[in-house]
């Protein structure tokens, strides 16, 4: 079944003109040759923008991975676009990325009065694997199998905060803090899959963070 064209969503934003630049890991330190990525970047309403082009990412590495590598070259991007003056000075700098939205399906196997639990692990919580609805004035045990399926995107950004600092040498650079990541807008709303115990519809599930 296809979702619900509501659930899709444009990421990022209307950013305004953009320039292109390549975030380069220079292959004499950490491979035979470089690692690099394509960007587009700009400035919005006083905010530095970046979006990722991770179709153009190249490893020349033998040993790092790429979700690695990417998390190196987009360090790297917002590091480059800074402003290189020799003064104090401290920015923002908003990375926007596409996230991918589930909607957890299930299978509702129907469970007779002869059906036993033949092992069960520890701790485990069988009130979220069997549930129970009235028929005809019988209460029916069903045990569900659920399956996350894609149903959708919501845009997101990573926000590095960045500051010129001075070393005991006089010389400037650009420090780099960890990200905060944050939902720009969301894919939440029902999808076309119905629940087969309730036969309502299936929200399309946001509550899953915003990662790489």
């Amino acid at each position: 079944n296809n979702i619900r064209t509501e659930a899709q969503t444009t990421c990022p934003p209307n950013l305004g003109n953009m320039s292109t630049s390549t975030a380069t890991l220079s292959g004499a330190r950490y491979s035979a040759e470089d690692s690099y990525v394509n960007y587009q970047h700009g400035i919005n309403n006083g905010e530095y923008q970046i979006i990722m082009d991770w179709s153009t990412l190249h490893n020349g590495s033998d040993y790092i991975e790429d979700n690695i590598l990417k998390k190196f070259l987009e360090r790297i991007a917002v590091e480059d676009i800074v402003p290189k003056i020799p003064g104090t000075f401290s920015c923002d700098v908003n990375v926007y990325f596409s996230s991918t939205c589930y909607a957890k399906v299930k299978l509702a196997v129907h469970l007779d009065r002869n059906t036993q639990i033949a092992c069960c692990s520890p701790n485990m919580d069988l009130a979220d694997q069997i549930k129970s609805k009235w028929e005809n004035g019988e209460e029916h045990f069903y045990y569900n199998y659920t399956q996350r399926i894609a149903c959708g995107t919501k845009c997101c950004k990573r926000v590095y905060h960045c500051e010129r600092v001075q070393d005991p040498a006089n010389n400037w650079s650009t420090k780099v803090f960890d990200p905060v990541v944050y939902t720009v807008s969301s894919c939440s709303g029902p999808t076309s899959y119905i629940d087969c115990i309730t036969g309502l519809p299936i929200e399309c599930d946001t509550s899953d963070e915003c990662g790489w």
